[in-house]
């Protein structure tokens, strides 16, 4: 058996005791005021179709009728049925930067574990929507996706490294034309590209790639991760050197991402520690026409409340009319 609503079973017990508590408290009171007004033997000769154990009779079948619409309170539920759901919302690819820009460390623990926590938090943000994720440096490839798992979606966030990049370096038009490529053919729902990076992007033409996105009416949304004033950054334990044996110093180009944000009509904003520098992206992106994504079929408990809630008014009902004299006889 199973119950839609077990957190009330403390408060319905709590309910139990105390109705238990002031039936045998009233039942006490009431006794000892008729010992007061006569005994036994005289309320006998006074009362004689007086019946002291419908009191009890009485008490039972109230505390019973209680029980059991406590009992249906709870939700009580057995058996499945197979219920199929039309699910409406956006279709959503999140690209996370993985280049090896990605390991300097003026984010902690560094840019890339960073935008990982990043990117699950906006998962859970944008839940109810299909979401997929794509991993990119000098090329791009699809993680995850379009899916409404969102578990199987962050564990493949998990896996995302610069480590695992086939091909280096920084080309942010490869993750926008994969997952135009990506989206369903036939769905007439919003869709929304995001991007995760420092904004540097030394390959490709992300805004040609942007432009391409704009006439599909995919706007693109990005999040800079990264410090504008730049830092450099180490991989395997060595600082990372240009040809001339000098240290790279990676800067987070926010004017890049400003511009490649409008070309599509999305949105830019600045990753930041605090949970709400998310929000506006949020409801920009929720702001998107929804449409159908799928179906979700599931098996749903069956309600079976009605098998204790009717016995429980009968149960009310008598101990309600129930009267303390006897109904046959003497």
């Amino acid at each position: 058996m199973h119950f839609a609503h077990p957190e009330y079973w403390p408060w319905l017990a709590a309910a139990f005791v105390a109705a238990v508590a002031l039936c045998v408290y009233g039942s006490c009171m009431k006794r000892r005021q008729i010992s007061k007004i006569a005994s036994s033997s005289f309320l006998k000769m006074i009362a004689p179709d007086y019946n002291p154990r419908l009191q009890t009779v009485r008490t039972l079948l109230f505390l019973a009728g209680f029980a059991l619409l406590l009992f249906s309170a709870a939700g009580p539920q057995w058996g499945r049925r197979p219920v199929s759901e039309n699910l409406k919302g956006l279709e959503i690819f999140i690209a996370i930067d993985c280049s090896q820009s990605m390991a300097a460390e003026d984010y902690k623990p560094s840019r890339l574990a960073f935008s990982k926590s990043l990117l699950v938090r906006l998962t859970d943000l944008l839940s109810g929507n299909k979401i997929g994720i794509i991993a990119y440096a000098g090329d791009a490839f699809l993680e995850c996706p379009l899916t409404t798992d969102y578990d199987a979606a962050k564990l493949f966030i998990d896996y995302a490294d610069y480590s695992i990049m086939p091909v280096q370096g920084t080309n942010i038009s490869k993750p926008i034309d994969l997952a135009l490529g990506a989206f369903s053919k036939n769905s007439r729902a919003g869709r929304a590209i995001v991007l995760l990076t420092d904004g540097e992007s030394f390959e490709g033409d992300a805004y040609a790639a942007a432009e391409r996105a704009a006439k599909e009416n995919v706007p693109v949304f990005t999040i800079g991760v990264g410090s504008p004033e730049g830092t450099e950054f180490t991989i395997d334990g060595e600082t990372k050197r240009d040809r001339s044996g000098r240290p790279v110093v990676s800067k987070l180009d926010e004017d890049f991402l400003k511009k490649l944000a409008s070309i599509t009509g999305g949105l830019y904003v600045h990753a930041g520690y605090d949970p709400g520098s998310l929000n506006e992206l949020v409801s920009s992106i929720k702001g998107l026409k929804k449409g159908d994504i799928g179906v979700r079929s599931e098996d749903m408990y069956i309600s079976r409340f009605q098998y204790s809630l009717i016995p429980a008014f009968v149960f009310l009902f008598v101990s309600f009319i129930l009267g303390e004299r006897r109904i046959f006889g003497k």
